[in-house]
């Protein structure tokens, strides 16, 4: 059996575990609409994820939709 594909099959299911209890903690911890604001930003960190590890290009107009959810998520948590 190839140890690399059984690697590569673990960490989504790691990754996903840690989300969903940091999201419970969130929950649990502060107020929900914040909690569920920022978990909505999840695409963006696809995007993010996508430029730096997969080298994929991005356009002007996804670096400035990374750049308003940043000020958005900043402006949210600060009231």
């Amino acid at each position: 059996m190839h140890r690399k594909p059984l690697r590569a099959a673990i960490w989504p299911g790691i990754l996903g575990v840690s989300g969903t209890t940091c999201y419970f903690l969130a929950t649990q911890a502060g107020t929900l609409s914040m909690s569920a604001v920022i978990a909505s930003l999840y695409p963006a960190v696809t995007v993010a994820l996508a430029t730096i590890v997969l080298r994929e290009r991005t356009t002007m107009w996804h670096g400035c939709g990374l750049a308003l959810c940043a000020i958005s998520v900043v402006a949210f948590v600060s009231g």
